[in-house]
């Protein structure tokens, strides 16, 4: 649910209310009584929440994210108090468009998450946990972003798998020694008093990516291993977590000791309670934060913790250390880009609202951007009546507003890749579209498709004409499902297709679904529904 304490304060007034905040509403935990030697004066700490941070820049025009930005936040909480650590629950490698590009000139290797790392060691990122996403990546990649983290990697339930009977923990480079990724690492506050506080940190993924090098316990037992064996050498346990709400809210019913739940994967902020333990989420991609401000109290074990989503504006200064990481990277991207034939900041068209390309949206709903480059290539084709592409082809995870670039484009379709124009029948066009809208909802196969495609009482209706199973329909769709490659669409490998002859934003010729996009949009702006295709009455 929506956090009842989001802020629209800037970061001044967020640290003068840290004086309050006895009077707010907070989370206790009793965890374990102290020594009565230990005086009775509470000791207080802060931890920073980030979670699925895929670009660096901010976003919106500027006006919302920005690592910069967060380092400036970390850096006036430390001042504030010493005893301040900042957490990252896991998506930061992939995707994005940075690192989807060439890392060299020559192309052999990926950027896969190098120009995050280096932005996250500039604000000082203190521990992680693996998101799904960072297994998008090769291992070869995945090793060398770990071996340049600064941060402690925590993961209490996935594995590297060197072979089908083997498993061993990941390595990270710590102080310049390659070490274990732990299963739970102690954090230890130091204080005045006679005893310091020992904060001791779990770490759970969901069993989302498989792939061939990952291996993965079950949250359940992991979770319960993790934190037995953090809890006999700490005075209270949190979890950093990317599961799911489901998952995290399984963990706050399962281990109930624990206060305080730091979890990511849903990508919108989140504040929700189960029983004494607290579950929050911060937006993706730095559009928010989330600040816990923990009082612990030696004498009972009592946690006392309140929770601040602050959201990242441009009210808040860049860090001008992290910025200039930031602007390395960017104008290495721009470079990338350049090579590749495009003009990062060519404006291409205005978006007067939201162009929604969130992964949760796109995969589970046709949305006003998914339309948008469906039409792009029902446009390029015209002699297709509809259009469709599987969602997986969308890869921003982001709304588009305002001035839309060549560069976001690049960002919201970033594999590229030709289409090709099909001639379908009717009852494999109709299988098609169950498919793509039903067993494949929520996956990477589910079908985005032009506005002309209606359902209707259970059947298809195109260009207000209901499917005919006899008939032919010419269609245009990416390449990449024409060769079956799609989850549950391989069946329409070796169907009735032909290649498009279509020129690049460059003049060449070239066909390539970011041209397609492009070329639509400075044509046509954003208005998806004056998609218009070719007369449905031509039976082809």
């Amino acid at each position: 649910m929506r956090s009842t304490h989001a802020l629209t304060v800037t970061l001044a007034v967020v640290l003068s209310a840290c004086q309050a905040t006895r009077q707010t509403p907070r989370t206790s935990q009793q965890i374990r009584p102290q020594e009565a030697r230990c005086p009775a004066r509470p000791i207080e700490f802060i931890v920073v929440q980030l979670n699925d941070v895929y670009e660096i820049s901010p976003l919106d025009g500027g006006r919302v994210g920005g690592m910069a930005r967060v380092a400036t936040v970390v850096n006036q909480l430390r001042a504030k108090n010493p005893n301040t650590i900042a957490i990252l629950s896991g998506d930061f490698l992939n995707p994005s468009l940075i690192s989807s590009l060439d890392g060299d000139p020559g192309g052999t290797t990926k950027i896969a998450g190098e120009q995050m790392v280096a932005a996250m060691n500039g604000v000082g990122i203190d521990y992680v946990t693996f998101g799904n996403h960072e297994f998008d990546i090769s291992l070869a990649s995945l090793q060398s972003r770990l071996r340049e983290l600064n941060a402690t990697l925590i993961s209490s339930n996935v594995w590297h798998k060197t072979d089908s009977r083997t498993i061993q923990p990941f390595v990270q480079l710590t102080g310049g020694v390659e070490m274990p990724v732990p299963e739970h690492v102690v954090h230890t506050f130091k204080t005045d008093m006679c005893k310091d506080v020992r904060l001791g940190l779990i770490g759970l993924t969901l069993a989302f990516n498989i792939t061939d090098y990952v291996d993965y316990d079950s949250v359940d037992v992991a979770g319960t291993r993790a934190f037995n064996a953090a809890s006999a050498e700490s005075d209270l346990v949190f979890a950093i977590t990317h599961l799911t709400i489901h998952q995290d809210s399984a963990l706050a019913r399962q281990i109930p000791q624990i206060p305080l739940v730091m979890g990511g994967h849903e990508h919108e902020d989140m504040l929700t309670q189960v029983g004494h333990t607290r579950i929050t989420k911060a937006d993706a991609n730095a559009k928010t934060v989330y600040i816990h401000w923990v009082t612990y109290h030696p004498e009972t074990g009592e946690t006392d913790v309140w929770s601040q989503l602050m959201p990242i504006t441009e009210d808040i200064a860049e860090d001008p250390a992290v910025k200039s990481i930031v602007t390395l990277w960017e104008d290495k991207a721009n470079g990338a880009i350049r090579a590749m034939g495009y003009y990062p900041d060519s404006v291409l068209a205005d978006f007067e609202e939201p162009y929604d390309g969130r992964g949760a949206s796109v995969r589970n709903k046709p949305t006003n951007l998914g339309r948008t480059v469906a039409c792009a290539m029902l446009h390029a084709d015209n002699t297709a009546e509809l259009a469709f592409l599987n969602s997986g082809s969308i890869r921003i995870d982001d709304q588009l507003m305002g001035d839309i670039t060549h560069r976001d484009v690049l960002r919201a379709v970033p594999f590229g890749g030709a289409i090709v124009h099909g001639s379908i029948r009717g009852d494999v066009l109709k299988r098609i579209l169950d498919i793509g809208s039903g067993e494949n909802q929520g996956e990477g196969g589910f079908l985005q498709v032009t506005p002309n495609v209606e359902r209707q009482n259970g059947g298809v209706v195109i260009n207000g004409t209901p499917l005919e199973a006899g008939r032919r329909y010419e269609v245009v769709l990416p390449a990449f499902m024409s060769e079956g490659r799609e989850s549950n669409l391989d069946f329409m490998k070796g169907l009735d297709y032909r290649p498009l002859q279509l020129r690049g934003v460059d003049g060449s010729e070239k066909n390539d679904l970011r041209d397609v996009v492009m070329e639509y949009l400075e044509s046509k702006g954003a208005a998806w529904e004056e998609c218009v295709p070719a007369s449905s009455s031509t039976n082809r």
